[in-house]
């Protein structure tokens, strides 16, 4: 039995990553998808940081 043990280990490793990476994405996707938030989140601290190097002087 204790041969078999790896193997068992890999069997739910394959199949449970792909399920949960398949219901974590269909939950945070409701509504916007995943990319469109990652892109909003870029934009957002693209001009934060161009903020920061217009204004020097100002203690952020």
């Amino acid at each position: 039995m204790e041969k078999f043990i790896p193997y068992i280990l890999l069997f739910i490793f394959l199949i449970g990553v792909p399920l949960f990476v398949r219901l974590f994405f269909r939950s945070s996707a409701s509504g916007e998808k995943l990319n469109d938030k990652m892109l909003k989140w870029q934009q957002d601290k693209l001009d934060e940081k161009l903020k920061r190097q217009n204004q020097p002087w100002s203690d952020n």
